[in-house]
């Protein structure tokens, strides 16, 4: 960010205090500290080099060298987070048009800038191809393109331009805690540039970054309030970022130059590097109020990897099956309540159509039960017949429990105790019995023969003649996976596990199956982007060879003293 207020400002200092108002803005700190966003807080630190390169390149498109480090780091933002990509792009765009229009002779550098943007998506298009193609599978589709939800959580107009943080208590969800505000030093800054615009803006040589500055940023600062829905008629990949506020990614960096502008105005460029340290210190203290101050986290790592509750969720860019079932090609259990715990005398409802995919249909429960429910019954039921009768001895439990399907009939199975309704916490509550267990061999029984090879998963289990399903521990992907057995190609499927989608093959029966599998993408999608790779390779050899050639010349000139 420094390196670009300079190129716009040419003053050190005012370009510096830019850079710190960048780094210390009060949505950079909400993505780190309340979010804990590490994608958006990377590409929110690649933004100002994309900016940079960009820039210049705009206004020398000729250059071999800008071309190739502009579309790496517009590569790299598309890589890290699609939303800041999306955004970025947008307001780029809308900055290097109203410049185009301040001088229509630059119109041609405009179309440059939009051709290294589009080859920059060319070269990522391995990861772009798969988006796009089954986003509306993904389970980030229930929120994604939603402009109902986009102005769900929109800030008010006070809390954007408010000078401190005012937090709800702790334990909140992050969407309410968080307190999306454009700060302080940006606020003071757009207000001096509108108050000065018409007295200096034709006095300085920086004056025609002011308007189309001005303009972008009150564009995302409507945007990011968002008081009414303007959403609902903006294109669907607008939608991306789920909620408005997250367009405060772009009010600061426009912020920040603006900022730097109205440094070196305000100050006529007298800026002594005394008052830096001072400057700096109130920039920073600005934002006191959004860094943390207490811990918020509720879960250890630990307890995270031995249970990632985190995994399926509506922000997850996995398939999501209960709204496309049709992916679903067979099915090992059913998970029947997502709770995390269990209650008593109450019905959980199965449906006589999924009974009737079962062979023999059985219940699991794991979990653990409260000291008060210790020796005491547990009578469980379907339809009011009694099923089992349970005495738990210890917290821990297993409860396996069978039951005999009726057709055209639901199950309706109840838990009941006489004593109270006491809390039972549920590690998981199944029913299984979809698969013929002598025919299949379960992810439980393989991933303790399987290792990870680099970027290989492989697996060697020895299969009987009678096994005609094996389940391997990996997520399943359509078309994106390749996996052999015995350096032979084989087809996937999908299996329903434990509510997740993974990957199940048939084996070679009556053998030894060393099993490779390796995420490979979209062929086709990884192929134009080998030869967009390529490409980039040999402007690269060619911008080498013009600048080694160019520095031999300017040596053999340089006179001999």
């Amino acid at each position: 960010m420094y390196r670009t207020a300079f190129m716009i400002t040419h003053n050190k200092l005012a370009a510096l205090l830019g850079g710190i108002v960048y780094l210390t803005a009060p949505y950079y700190i909400i993505v780190v500290d309340e979010l804990g966003n590490l994608n958006e807080a990377l590409a929110l630190g690649i933004i100002p080099a994309a900016l940079y390169y960009s820039l210049k390149y705009y206004e020398q498109p000729h250059s071999y060298k800008l071309f190739l480090q502009t579309s790496l780091v517009w590569y790299l933002l598309i890589t890290i987070h699609i939303v800041t990509f999306i955004y970025f792009a947008l307001f780029f765009s809308i900055l290097c048009l109203l410049m185009t229009l301040i001088n229509l002779k630059q119109w041609r550098n405009l179309l440059f800038i939009v051709f290294v943007i589009c080859y920059a998506c060319l070269l990522a298009l391995w990861y772009l191809a798969h988006l796009k193609l089954f986003l509306n599978n993904f389970m980030i589709s229930d929120t994604y393109g939603n402009a109902i939800l986009m102005i769900r959580f929109h800030p008010k107009f006070i809390q954007l331009l408010a000078p401190i943080s005012t937090r709800p208590p702790q334990f909140t969800s992050a969407l309410v805690r968080i307190h999306p505000a454009v700060g302080l030093p940006i606020i003071t800054a757009v207000l001096s540039l509108c108050l000065i615009a018409y007295k200096k803006l034709y006095n300085v040589p920086q004056k025609k970054w002011v308007h189309p500055l001005l303009i972008i940023f009150f564009i995302a600062f409507y945007l990011a309030w968002s008081p009414t829905n303007l959403w609902a008629w903006l294109p669907k990949q607008l939608l991306a970022g789920q909620y408005c506020w997250r367009i405060l990614s772009q009010v600061i960096w426009i912020g920040a130059l603006l900022y730097a502008l109205a440094v070196s105005w305000c100050l006529n460029k007298k800026i002594k590097s005394i008052y830096i340290s001072v400057i700096s210190l109130l920039i920073i203290s600005t934002s006191l109020t959004w860094l943390p101050t207490k811990v918020l986290a509720i879960i250890s790592s630990t307890d995270l990897i031995k249970r990632p509750l985190l995994l399926y969720n509506n922000n997850a860019y996995l398939l999501n099956f209960l709204q496309n079932p049709t992916i679903v090609s067979r099915i090992d259990n059913i998970r029947i309540t997502p709770d995390e715990s269990l209650k008593l005398n109450f019905p959980y409802l199965i449906n006589d159509k999924l009974l009737a995919l079962t062979y023999s249909p059985q219940l699991i429960l794991t979990g653990n039960i409260s000291d008060a429910l210790l020796h005491h019954e547990i009578m469980v039921s379907n339809n009011n017949v009694i099923l089992q009768k349970i005495k738990p001895n210890t917290n821990k439990f297993k409860w396996i429990i069978p039951f005999k399907k009726n057709e055209n009939t639901s199950a309706s199975i109840k838990f009941t105790s006489t004593d109270g309704n006491h809390k039972i916490s549920l590690d998981g509550f199944l029913l299984t019995g979809f698969l013929d267990n002598n025919k299949t061999l379960t992810v439980e029984n393989v991933q303790p023969h399987c290792h990870l090879i680099h970027a290989l998963t492989q697996c060697s289990i020895g299969v009987n003649k009678n096994i005609e399903l094996i389940e391997l521990p990996i997520l399943y992907h359509p078309q994106m996976i390749s996996i052999t057995i015995n350096n032979k190609p084989v087809p996937y499927e999908s299996v329903l596990y434990k509510g997740y989608l993974i990957v199940g093959i048939k084996p070679q029966q009556g053998t030894n199956n060393v099993i490779n599998i390796q995420f490979t993408g979209l062929e086709w999608a990884n192929g134009i982007s080998e030869i967009a790779w390529g490409l980039w390779i040999i402007i690269f050899i060619i911008a080498t060879k013009d600048y080694i050639h160019a520095s031999l010349l300017q040596r053999i000139k340089k006179p001999i003293l």
